[in-house]
């Protein structure tokens, strides 16, 4: 039972971008939607129906500094996800949910290099067997290369990994942000950021995005493949806009176009799988965080 994410696989921002010592608040709290709307199936027999996608996920965590370079955090939250197949012959369920927690931490190894992990617990919320668990973790290192002019850049390295539903998912994060005064805005860390963008005003993006859809389920014993395992994937390129006034509050909004979706579906040991293609489709959403 999985996410997207975001911008991918949606790690949360608190991993990618820990605040700095100087501008440190302790409880942040995310939030993000997206809806990919109608589109036709691209199998024989199947071309007459739709399939739409949707996802929401809200997130709180609490970060405490044990001493002045490193620091532990605990997070929890809540994610639902929908796929909606109009005359879906294989599974009857449409929506899907679960509960995640876990813990972390952050280490400040030097001026120019900080160490970020988090690693957390899904629990389907209407199945509570084993089976329908996984677990996520993350891991990236962050460098600062001072340039001096005219900007800045820092380099990630990581892995991102999710261990469940009879697989597990390795995926490397790797990229760079260019840090600069001025308006222009450029970052591509594979594959949860990838931004180029330029400031309006000092508070005010507007930017093309790239976002990778991402979600994983274990279907109820009830259903005609008794637990099985179902994937959908997606990529979409998208306009959006920013508001980031403070480094403790941004609110994003955003329209784009999902290309080729997938769907997996495969028997409850992750074998026998069939593909299930859709056509491209217009998809809308938002995103936010506060911390304090």
């Amino acid at each position: 039972m999985k996410r997207i994410f975001l911008t991918f696989f949606f790690v949360s921002a608190a991993i990618l971008s820990p605040v700095a010592a100087k501008d440190f608040c302790p409880f942040k709290f995310n939030g993000r939607y997206n809806h990919i709307t109608e589109s036709s199936l691209k199998i024989t027999g199947y071309s007459h129906q739709d399939m739409d996608f949707t996802q929401w996920r809200v997130e709180g965590s609490y970060s405490q500094p044990v001493c002045d370079n490193w620091g532990v955090r605990a997070l929890g939250g809540y994610e639902a996800t929908r796929i909606n197949w109009e005359g879906n012959p294989f599974f009857s369920e449409t929506d899907f949910a679960y509960l995640f927690g876990g813990l972390g931490g952050f280490w400040y190894a030097w001026p120019a290099m900080t160490f970020t992990a988090n690693a957390s617990v899904n629990v389907d919320t209407q199945n509570s067997d084993s089976k329908y668990m996984s677990l996520e973790w993350t891991t990236v290192a962050k460098y600062r290369y001072c340039c001096q002019y005219p900007f800045d850049v820092d380099l990630y390295f990581g892995l991102w990994g999710d261990a469940g539903h009879e697989d597990i998912e390795l995926l490397p994060i790797i990229g760079i942000d260019l840090i600069n005064e001025g308006r222009c805005h450029f970052k591509a860390i594979f594959p949860m950021d990838i931004s180029v963008g330029y400031y309006v005003t000092k508070q005010l993006l507007l930017s093309a995005d790239a976002r990778l859809f991402y979600s994983r389920h274990r279907l109820d014993k009830s259903e005609t493949i008794s637990e099985g395992i179902i994937k959908y994937k997606n990529v979409g390129t998208e306009l959006a806009l920013t508001y980031e006034p403070s480094s403790a509050f941004f609110a994003n909004i955003h329209i784009g176009w999902a290309f080729e979706g997938d769907l997996k579906i495969a028997d409850k040991h992750g074998r026998n799988s069939s593909h299930y293609k859709t056509d491209g489709a217009m998809y809308f959403g938002a995103t936010g965080s506060f911390a304090f």
